[in-house]
């Protein structure tokens, strides 16, 4: 494999390998559950895919701000580089950056334009661009990991004057952006591969109020959108791309969203792999069909949790949080006896797990509950088999259920706010090289809605604090079991089962190239070997 920045100084695969080994996340830089369909010619020839899309439904937004939606993610990587991005060996490269640089002693990461990128509208990609993308995620989320460190962001952020000037620590100097930290980093570079950066034309930017102006903004990265319905998005790779990760063969990409069912029932052919979630997996009919040697497995990193809206009566108390999740839990070991039903937070390949024995009895409040209403959202997918459970435990505890029609992701979280849901169902993941990140990542204060009724938790927030600055092992396994107790204690979110992504391949198929830098790779990474 050829690997563009071998000639660098700055920079080589083996630390380039380095940075991942500290800095892989499981705020992946793809994720989302999809059937890949790949139609091959002969070798080294292009490849077309239909990469059906089964854990949500098409885009809400093309604005980069809003690429923590799960719904948002894979498009945003098809459409839009960002500074940084794992290739399908684990390393860290770059389509916009001829250069890249963390100096840990000086506490300063260097970013060096390549010259020549444009954007599917034709105008350059300068280095302005690529520092808009980092400043204006600093603006909307200055708590966010790596991007609270830069010097003077948090003053700069709180002012709210826009982007016509950017903090102390961004520095435009010719065509390389310097971005200087007020603490010494371990490895910070990987961070800025999140599709929050992806890169978009400056003109799409109002400078006073941050906001995007462009409806959909010219791509910056591998593929343009040729067609669009409700359905179906149609992905042609832009004719000026020269990227570098050798194996973009890849010429047209078509995203279908389809339930896993629905995409089990076909079938799978050589050319088809299908890629899910464990648990939407084990409550299909996709389970019945396949054997073992079809089955490709990424690392148990993934997790399940109930956020509960402390403002409803009977969720006002910690105890009944508490109760009311341990009776999901309980419906769920007894739906599938191979589901990981699990209460830690943590999966077990990470520092802090705690087994059930290991957190304090649940104690009965089955009677605060009787004559209760609830209101459930009634949802496909991956999350389908937690809001069944939830139905379930509320009606076994006495509660009236009001089962609500298929809305839509925004209806989802704006009604869970607002009140009308008590309760909603969740997932993200943790990846074991850089825990500590993630948990502070996925806390970030107003970077996901739904974890809105934890903001004001100034204890959590003390132990996430005291964790970033732990450096020794063992204390670092003692204060992340005391965090994972916290939150079961206080229940405002309550963990409920542990999870794998997994791809199905035909039986014909050897094997697939998984890279294990991010929890689902991007189309083009994965490579059929036959």
């Amino acid at each position: 494999m050829s690997n563009s920045f071998t000639a660098h100084k700055t920079i080589t695969p083996r630390t380039s390998r380095r940075y991942l080994l500290w800095n892989l996340v499981a705020f992946s830089c793809v994720t989302a559950v999809v059937l890949i369909q790949l139609i091959f010619t002969e070798e080294n020839s292009v490849l077309n895919m239909t990469y059906v899309v089964t854990e949500t439904v098409g885009p809400d937004s093309f604005d980069p701000k809003d690429a923590d939606k799960t719904q948002n993610l894979l498009v945003m990587r098809m459409l839009y580089a960002t500074p940084l991005e794992v290739d399908k060996d684990n390393l860290l490269k770059s389509s916009v950056l001829k250069a890249f640089h963390y100096d840990e002693l000086a506490a300063r990461a260097t970013f060096e334009l390549r010259e020549g990128k444009r954007f599917s509208d034709g105008t350059p990609i300068t280095i302005q661009d690529v520092a808009l993308a980092v400043a204006r995620s600093a603006y909307f989320h200055p708590e966010f990991p790596v991007l609270k460190n830069i010097r003077g962001v948090k003053t700069w952020a709180n002012a709210k004057n826009g982007l016509r000037s950017l903090p102390e620590g961004l520095k435009v100097s010719g065509n390389a952006l310097l971005i200087e930290f007020e603490q010494k980093l371990m490895n910070p570079l990987f961070r800025f591969c999140l599709e929050i950066f992806s890169i978009i034309p400056a003109s799409c930017i109002d400078l006073d109020t941050a906001t995007m102006t462009c409806k959909q903004p010219a791509a910056s990265g591998y593929y343009n959108i040729r067609s669009r319905t409700d359905t179906e998005i149609i992905f042609k790779k832009r004719d000026d791309v020269v990227a570098p990760v050798d194996d973009l063969h890849t010429d047209q990409v078509s995203f279908k969203f389809l339930s896993l069912s629905e995409a089990c029932r076909a079938t799978i052919q050589d050319q088809t792999v299908i890629a899910g979630s464990e648990t939407d997996f084990l409550s299909s009919d996709c389970a019945r069909s396949v054997s073992t040697q079809q089955l490709h497995w990424m690392p148990s990193a993934r997790f399940s949790v109930l956020r509960f809206n402390p403002n409803i009566s009977v969720f006002s108390t910690a105890e009944n949080r508490r109760f009311f999740a341990e009776s999901v839990r309980q419906i769920l070991r007894s739906r599938n006896q191979n589901l990981t039903v699990e209460r830690s937070l943590f999966p077990k390949l990470l520092p802090g797990y705690l087994s059930e024995s290991e957190f304090p009895p649940v104690p009965e409040m089955a009677m605060e509950f009787k004559g209760s209403k609830i209101a459930v959202p009634r949802l496909s997918g991956a999350l389908g088999l937690a809001y069944e459970a939830i139905s379930q435990a509320a009606e076994k505890l006495g509660m009236s259920v009001e089962v609500v029609p298929q809305i839509s992701s925004k209806e989802l979280v704006d009604n869970f706010v607002a009140g009308r849901f008590a309760v909603i169902a969740g997932g993200s993941g943790f990846w074991a090289q850089d825990p500590v990140g993630d948990v502070s990542m996925w806390f970030t204060k107003n970077l996901h809605k739904t974890m809105t009724f934890v903001w004001n938790d100034e204890e959590l927030y003390r132990q996430i604090g005291a964790l970033e600055n732990e450096t020794d092992a063992t204390l670092l396994k003692q204060r992340m079991e005391a965090l994972n107790r916290h939150i079961d204690q206080t229940s405002l979110i309550a963990p409920i089962l542990h999870f794998r992504r997994l791809f199905v391949s035909s039986p014909n198929v050897r094997g697939l190239n998984l890279p294990q830098a991010v929890t689902s790779p991007a189309p083009w990474q994965l490579i059929v070997i036959r």
